[in-house]
């Protein structure tokens, strides 16, 4: 079973870094990325998508729910400042494809940062 490390240098097999990544792969393009609108078939939200790639993850029920929370909650502590939720800064209308791209890349680096002390 893959483990969730936090010794430094063990960043490639941290299962929420890993998680982030694979939910920032998965918006990567513009078109499968959405605001406003429900997530569809490859199609998802910010958050969507990191829930979508905790619960593919090869892990147990539980700790795939506990992954795509601790995803989520990542996220939220990478959001601008003003910001409490993930859905409202994915849906306001100024958000751009480009925000949610760093605002995943500035969750990565915090994980990352956390990982390498």
């Amino acid at each position: 079973m893959p483990f969730d490390s936090t010794r430094p240098g063990d960043t490639e097999t941290d299962d929420l870094l890993r998680t982030l990544i694979e939910a920032r792969a998965l918006i990567a393009k513009p078109e499968h990325w959405v605001k406003g609108l429900p997530p569809g078939d490859g199609t998802f939200c910010a958050g969507m998508a990191a829930d979508h790639a905790a619960m593919r993850r090869d892990l147990g029920p539980a700790v795939r729910i506990a992954l795509s929370s601790r995803t989520l909650a990542w996220l939220q502590q990478a959001l601008p400042i003003g910001w409490i939720g993930i859905v409202a800064y994915n849906d306001r209308p100024d958000t751009s494809h480009a925000d949610i791209l760093a605002l995943y890349d500035r969750a990565i680096a915090k994980r990352r940062e956390a990982l390498n002390g």
